[in-house]
């Protein structure tokens, strides 16, 4: 901030960068989520069937333990999607 400008007048002058900057902030947090999202899955898959193939485990168990973790995932986002809507309403 300058010296013997009031943080109204500096917020007004910036307020067209501020909001191009948080538009491009909101486009980059989107490409990282997706890029996150696809890196865990892929991680995820990397380290199941490492097991199978280190014998720890037999696929069946690794296939079993997907299939309940993505109906957790299934369960959680219905459960947050049905929330989401009752506060809307």
């Amino acid at each position: 901030m300058k010296v013997g400008a009031t943080r109204h007048q500096d917020q007004v002058r910036q307020f067209q960068a501020n909001h191009e900057q948080a538009t491009y902030r909101g486009e980059t947090f989107q490409e990282r989520r997706i890029l996150a999202t696809v890196i865990s899955m892929a991680l995820s898959l990397l380290v199941a069937f490492s097991r199978v193939y280190l014998g720890a485990h037999y696929l069946s168990d690794v296939l079993a333990a997907m299939a309940e973790g993505l109906a957790w995932i299934a369960l959680s986002m219905t459960a947050l999607y049905y929330f989401r809507k009752q506060d809307e309403a």
